[in-house]
């Protein structure tokens, strides 16, 4: 990925992301969640230009996440405590 740092901004719209893609793993049914991440994913691109997101493993204590920005690959790390507190 470039040197350029990600906004806090977007790296809190793609924690939420990463939260609602969980909340979809528990509940794979849940047409308001699924919507709701959509709409995250539809801001990411629109306000970042960052696509094509994937919640790709998780360690004992953190989550990875995947992504592109303008047709870089990057990733981001979240606590599992940020990831599976839904509340």
């Amino acid at each position: 990925m470039n040197d350029t740092p990600l906004s806090m901004d977007a790296e809190l719209f793609i924690l939420s992301w990463a939260k609602l893609q969980y909340a979809t793993l528990l509940n794979p049914t849940d047409e308001i969640t699924l919507d709701a991440k959509r709409d995250v994913a539809e801001r990411l691109q629109r306000d970042f230009s960052i696509t094509e997101l994937q919640l790709l493993a998780r360690a004992e204590s953190f989550y990875t996440v995947s992504f592109k920005e303008r047709e870089e690959t990057g990733f981001l790390q979240f606590s599992t405590d940020e990831i599976e507190s839904l509340i």
